[in-house]
């Protein structure tokens, strides 16, 4: 993910936020996804973390 992010020039402009049932955190991590979230809800509440900080927690 980071590779096709950084190969069309998009980062660190864009970041990656993957998650649902099919997804766990440890490959969200292994991919080089920016956040994790396991629901909507909780994509919304990490992308505004990525916004305001630049960074997040996988």
């Amino acid at each position: 993910m980071k590779r096709f992010i950084g190969y069309h020039g998009l980062q660190p402009r864009a970041k990656a936020i993957i998650g649902a049932a099919a997804v766990t955190s440890k490959w969200a991590a292994e991919i080089g996804a920016d956040g994790y979230s396991r629901n909507a809800i909780d994509a919304l509440e990490l992308a505004k973390i990525l916004t305001a900080k630049g960074t997040a927690p996988v």
